[in-house]
């Protein structure tokens, strides 16, 4: 069942107060690409304008991925506001939004994206459903970071520096590091190291 729309009926003279919990897995065209946020949150107000109807309100969610410095799991925390006028009209966004954000089409991702057009939408009944997940996927982190002081590893054995100095050398000490400074890494993927040939 799709949570996510709402009778125009509802909205009424004086509109109406919407909120709404969903998994992002349910809103997610079936050619489209998963993202790393589990649920969204919509919540905000409607409005109606003549033949049509204002939305204002946020998108909130939590993005989950390993940081960048250290490999630990982070989280990028997202609250988008968003502002859409909805007029009846024909059902293409839905597949044009999907298709540019699979194909990587910027052009057609920007003009999908575009705050000031109308949004459209068919019968009795508003769908956000299509809108939130191009405010979702448009919200994801460049990286993700533990935390902004975070330490990283230790490029020579891979320890983590958050959780105190290892007992490597320092980069003052004549030896060098050398190209085994990612042992550690490479135990922790081996699928990642170069196959060895036989001479």
């Amino acid at each position: 069942m799709n949570t996510l729309r709402i009778p125009i009926t509802r909205i009424g003279d004086e509109g109406c107060y919407f909120e709404e919990h969903v998994r992002v897995t349910s809103i997610q065209p079936s050619d489209a690409k998963a993202v790393a946020v589990e649920t969204a949150t919509i919540a905000g107000n409607f409005e109606r304008l003549g033949a049509e109807f204002l939305f204002r309100g946020h998108i909130t969610g939590v993005y989950e991925g390993a940081c960048v410095r250290c490999l630990e799991a982070a989280q990028a925390p997202f609250d988008v506001d968003v502002a859409w006028v909805f007029a009846e009209g024909p059902a293409a966004v839905f597949e044009e939004i999907g298709h540019a954000l699979e194909t990587g089409s910027d052009d057609l991702a920007d003009n999908a994206h575009d705050t000031d057009a109308p949004r459209t939408f068919q019968g009795h009944d508003i769908n956000l459903a299509p809108y939130v997940w191009e405010e979702v996927v448009f919200a994801q982190p460049s990286r993700f970071l533990c935390h902004e002081e975070c330490a990283g590893l230790c490029p020579r054995c891979g320890t983590n520096r958050n959780y105190g100095a290892c007992k490597c050398v320092n980069e003052d000490n004549e030896e060098p590091v050398g190209n085994h400074g990612l042992a550690a890494l490479a135990d922790m993927f081996p699928e990642l190291a170069p196959k060895k040939t036989k001479e």
